[in-house]
């Protein structure tokens, strides 16, 4: 707001005695005649007043973009080659290059069954690992009942 607004609303509160709701009305009534005093009001709401005009009349939809190229589907052959190189890899992580797999699966299924075989044999549960998880359940059930 600049000084002439804030002069002239500080005069119109004065005159109003403080009322907020006559001083109100008494700018409303000014604002018709004084360009300036709406000027002053409105300036630092005008961006504001300029985008919900716009908002108001239809403008600033977003605009369709181009038509995005149907994404490339892949056959059932491209996905089992690829689930099986996945199920295939090893321990460190590294995927193996396709000479380096012993027999790639043929279907999804043997894949996951491969997989699975595979993960079983790397992670037996050993007597260690059933004895630490009956302690570490111990351990909660005694922690639970002193809750």
């Amino acid at each position: 707001m600049d000084a002439y607004a804030t002069t002239k609303v500080k005069q119109v509160l004065a005159a109003a005695g403080g009322n907020a709701t006559q001083a109100h009305r008494i700018l409303a009534q000014l604002i018709n005649d004084d360009d300036r005093l709406l000027r002053g009001l409105s300036g630092p709401f005008m961006s504001g007043i300029i985008a919900h005009a716009i908002q108001r009349c239809g403008g600033g939809k977003v605009l369709p973009a181009k038509a995005a190229a149907a994404p490339k589907k892949l056959t059932g052959d491209a996905l089992d080659k690829i689930l099986a190189r996945m199920a295939a890899t090893p321990e460190a992580g590294a995927a193996p290059a396709p000479a380096q797999a012993e027999k790639a699966p043929e279907t999804v299924r043997d894949a996951v069954e491969m997989r699975r075989t595979e993960q079983e044999a790397r992670t037996p549960a050993g007597t260690d690992h059933k004895s630490s998880l009956k302690i570490i359940a111990g351990a909660f059930k005694a922690t639970k009942k002193s809750s």
